[in-house]
């Protein structure tokens, strides 16, 4: 890849074949919602960072970073700097309206 070529998730047309923590989910009504999993990117939409990352320097970075935008170059800057990113698989965030 060029320095400046961005991987991007989601599209059908640029499949990466990585698994999804969505795909992954348990919906039974007996699922640990406090199971973690390990993740090598994340997405903004329930997203909790601990202030100490930002501080450290990650950003949610609008140029490529290791062919990264955004959440996913965030998750990335954050293990540079020697963070984790977890997810928690069974745990839903619903809007209502």
């Amino acid at each position: 890849m060029g320095p400046d070529e961005i991987l991007l998730e989601g599209y059908a047309e640029m499949p990466t074949y990585r698994s999804l923590m969505a795909h992954l989910a348990d919906t039974s009504e007996e699922r640990d919602t406090g199971r973690l999993m390990p993740l090598d990117g994340v997405g903004g939409t329930a997203l909790l960072v601990k202030a100490e990352v930002h501080r450290d320097g990650a950003m949610f970075p609008p140029f490529p970073f290791y062919h990264l935008i955004e959440t996913e170059g965030f998750a990335k800057m954050a293990r540079r700097l020697g963070w984790e990113s977890f997810g928690l698989p069974n745990y839903f965030v619903r809007a209502f309206t």
